[in-house]
């Protein structure tokens, strides 16, 4: 699996647990660089959107 991520790697790396070793992968990404995005999908063949956080920011309440 392919986990594109923004912000803090150590956000993120909670899932690294969830599969076996070199199964997860992260890779940084910025939802407003197309080529970061295109970067992450490459070479996939299904995409899930997740974009989001599970708390309040100061953009979106």
């Amino acid at each position: 699996m392919i986990l594109p991520y923004r912000g803090d790697f150590y956000d993120a790396q909670r899932l690294k647990v969830c599969g076996d070793l070199g199964q997860v992968l992260f890779t940084p990404y910025d939802l407003r660089d197309d080529e970061s995005i295109a970067k992450a999908v490459r070479y996939s063949n299904v995409v899930i959107n997740l974009v989001g956080r599970d708390y309040e920011t100061k953009n979106f309440k």
